[in-house]
């Protein structure tokens, strides 16, 4: 039995995939991701916005030295970019001064950043998910630097375990798109596949306050 309709997370179709999905029978390619794709309808994820959230959060703290963790592992720059991306453009106008961290998900790569921290002079960090937040607060933990008196944390996701760590990890909770909207876009697409792409920009940010940051 062939697909009516396809939805592809990430952003890493490309054009080709789509004409091969086509091909295969998939009356419509529907993708969820940060950037559009040509010849698929698209849910855009706005990930910028998730960086400008937390990038405001630490502003509004008094934090004017802030880190920005890029991770190192292939496939996230896409995610990555625009979230760096959301935390220059809250700052802009500002005395602020944001660096960029890239970082591969690894004790050892944490450690070695953690071991620089105080000569970097840095007060703030947006990790850029919960899951390096959580890595990188233990490394600078282990090195003595005090969370958030000496450097701010702010993760995105709102895991769980954030909410056990001592001090408590603020984040930025990431509203995705509901149930409702996707079925009615695969069914529009489905109904009518000659019509031209739909694009929608979905994806709320919102800060939880916690401890950390």
């Amino acid at each position: 039995m062939r697909p009516v309709a396809v939805l592809v997370p990430g952003a890493g179709l490309g054009p080709r995939g789509v004409a091969v999905l086509r091909r295969s029978g998939a009356r419509a390619v529907v993708t969820l991701g940060p950037e559009r794709v040509e010849g698929a309808h698209a849910l855009l994820m706005d990930h910028e916005a998730v960086g400008h959230c937390a990038g405001a959060r630490l502003r509004a703290r008094g934090r004017r030295r802030i880190g920005v963790i890029v991770p190192e592992e292939p496939g996230l720059e896409a995610f990555s970019r625009p979230r760096l991306a959301g935390v220059r453009r809250a700052l802009r106008g500002t005395d602020a001064a944001v660096t960029a961290l890239p970082l591969a998900y690894t004790e050892q790569a944490a450690a070695q950043l953690a071991a620089r921290w105080r000569e970097s002079g840095l007060d703030a960090v947006f990790a850029y998910n919960d899951e390096y937040a959580m890595l990188l607060m233990r490394a600078l933990q282990d090195e003595g630097v005090r969370i958030p008196e000496d450097v701010a944390v702010v993760g995105a996701d709102d895991l769980m375990l954030g909410r056990l760590l001592r001090p408590r990890l603020s984040t930025v909770h990431v509203e995705l798109p509901s149930g409702r909207d996707l079925a009615g876009l695969v069914d529009r697409a489905v109904r009518e596949p000659g019509a031209e792409p739909e694009v929608h920009r979905v994806l709320g940010a919102s800060l939880v306050p916690r401890e950390s940051g």
